[in-house]
């Protein structure tokens, strides 16, 4: 049983009776490689000892200490990247989804009929409110949602069905390869 164990930065750890240090096998690490990792331990106030070639940490620290030896043995990784402008990706394609969807099965009727045109109007009033998807040109974006709302107005002034099938079909042919 363990009370307390002198760290390699001079700090005495503090170990209650059944707090045994969590033990790192390090063997094959460069000296480079250990002195950035206790650089790094010190920096997060992580108290550490090397026994040969074993890393020594409290228990406590072990997802701390797992980041910062992943930092050390793959300095290369990508960091996770955070949405910082706050959209859901995955909601804003549904929206493109939704709206090629309608447009798609607007474009296949004979004529015009009340569902497809309202399941349509839906979906546009969607996409003109969402931000452009994941991997799509908010100028794009901005094109799918003027041909959108044009459609809707077709369909609102009661245009000819030759005329809403037309501008159907432009913005189905611009939404296809986005989907």
């Amino acid at each position: 049983m363990t009370t307390g164990w002198l760290c390699s930065n001079g700090a005495v750890h503090d170990a209650g009776p059944g707090d045994d240090p969590l033990v790192y096998e390090l063997e094959g690490w460069e000296l480079d490689e250990r002195t950035a990792l206790g650089l790094l331990l010190e920096g997060a106030g992580i108290a550490y000892a090397w026994e040969g070639d074993d890393l020594l940490v409290p228990a406590e620290a072990e997802e701390e200490v797992d980041e910062l030896l992943d930092r050390i043995e793959c300095p290369d990784a990508l960091e996770a990247v955070e949405d910082d402008d706050g959209t859901d990706d995955e909601a804003a394609y549904a929206v493109m989804s939704d709206l090629y969807v309608a447009v798609d099965r607007l474009a296949g009727v004979a004529s015009i009929d009340v569902a497809a045109a309202a399941e349509l109007a839906a979906a546009a009033d969607a996409a003109l409110a969402a931000p452009a998807p994941y991997g799509v040109v908010p100028g794009q974006w901005q094109k799918v949602q003027q041909l959108a709302a044009g459609v809707v107005e077709a369909i609102d002034a009661q245009a000819d069905d030759d005329v809403v099938r037309r501008e159907v079909a432009a913005l189905r042919d611009l939404l296809r390869p986005m989907v």
